[in-house]
């Protein structure tokens, strides 16, 4: 499960996560059908490489987004 960017529609939701903010896949759809947002594809997101340099990828996992492995 990754977590892709989205650009917020909702201005409750744009109040307390400013106009961007990254959402799990499995939720993506769900918040686009109720108008919540509006997903950004031709972004690719920065993740964080060895060596302090960046690379590029289409879905930020858990452990881009929080800097460690999911708890079970």
């Amino acid at each position: 499960m990754g977590k892709v960017k989205v650009k917020v529609l909702d201005p409750k939701i744009k109040a307390l996560y400013g106009e961007t903010m990254h959402v799990d896949e499995e939720r993506v759809a769900k918040g686009v059908a109720a108008g919540l947002w509006e997903k950004i594809s031709e972004v690719k997101e920065m993740a964080p490489a060895r060596g302090k340099t960046y690379e590029t990828k289409d879905f930020l996992s858990y452990k881009d987004v929080y800097g460690e492995d999911k708890k079970r």
